[in-house]
């Protein structure tokens, strides 16, 4: 959701990012229309993982003692109720027509809430590479709430942003903020790795970093070159 500089009416915020190309829509008789169908399906297996993962991770947190699990916990249920969201920005709320479905008090809502959990989640991502390597303060109670002002952070800063309109909110916030926090993380990985003199979880590391990457990269730069060559149904 990285394009949100189409031209906007004086009060209007910037919900619904403006799509770079034409995207493929199921329009029903009384005017509303869904965008982008085949992401149900990859939202929905998003949303379970989010769910599987994070009470498995918050039970073997209780079971073994291990602080880090449960701040993966909180990472992956972040996960799962942002790509939730998204389906409703990206189906739902898309700037390419046809009938609204909310009102713009709840549309606002629904775009604040994506991106706000998007860079959550990248900074849940450098919280949790802090306590891989012990980097965390000794008293939980400060570490947590070092955590949760930084999420709190985000969600001001995302819709202070929207609300006066600041050009460059999702370049600092999105694109920025997710190079540096996910990058310091996967510097915590390799020290890790390092540290233990394992490779175990090596390729699964070196698997996710070029995979955002490469998502990241093509955001910014390649997205019509991309669009021109796919289909409407996976553009």
């Amino acid at each position: 959701c990285a394009h949100w500089d189409r031209e906007m009416e004086p009060g209007v915020v910037p919900i619904a990012p403006a799509p770079p190309c034409h995207v493929a829509r199921v329009c029903f008789s009384n005017g509303l229309c869904l965008y982008n169908p085949l992401l149900a399906p990859s939202c929905a297996w998003a949303l379970y993982i989010g769910i599987r993962w994070h009470c498995k991770m918050r039970g073997q947190s209780k079971q073994k003692g291990f602080a880090a699990l449960a701040q993966y916990a909180v990472t992956f249920l972040l996960f799962g109720i942002m790509m939730t969201d998204a389906a409703f920005v990206n189906m739902m709320m898309n700037a390419q027509g046809g009938k609204a479905w909310f009102s713009p008090a709840v549309s606002f809502i629904i775009g604040v809430v994506d991106v706000s959990l998007t860079s959550c989640i990248a900074m849940s991502f450098f919280w949790n590479g802090l306590a891989d390597l012990d980097l965390m303060p000794g008293n939980k109670r400060l570490g947590s709430a070092l955590r949760w002002l930084s999420y709190i952070a985000i969600w001001v800063t995302w819709t202070w942003g929207f609300l006066v309109q600041w050009k460059e909110v999702v370049t600092v916030m999105y694109v920025d903020l997710i190079t540096i926090t996910c990058g310091v993380y996967c510097v915590c990985q390799v020290l890790w790795l390092l540290m233990y003199e394992t490779t175990a979880g090596l390729g699964w590391l070196a698997a996710g970093t070029l995979s955002g990457g490469l998502g990241l990269a093509a955001i910014v730069f390649f997205t019509p070159a991309l669009c021109n060559v796919l289909h409407d149904f996976v553009s």
